[in-house]
């Protein structure tokens, strides 16, 4: 993920360390789980059948 968004690996985990901190979650099967039961995950779902040829 670093790579493609032209990022440090520090630096993505630091981003992903405040997310959790944000959507009060302790590790990332509870953040999945969270993304999952708020229709984030769906709507991403969505938004990639239509961009990926």
């Amino acid at each position: 993920m670093a790579r493609e968004m032209l990022m440090t690996e520090d630096l993505v985990k630091l981003h992903v360390r405040h997310i959790m901190q944000t959507i009060n979650v302790r590790n990332r099967t509870q953040a999945a789980l969270w993304a999952a039961q708020s229709g984030i995950i769906q709507e991403m779902e969505y938004f990639l059948e239509r961009t990926v040829p």
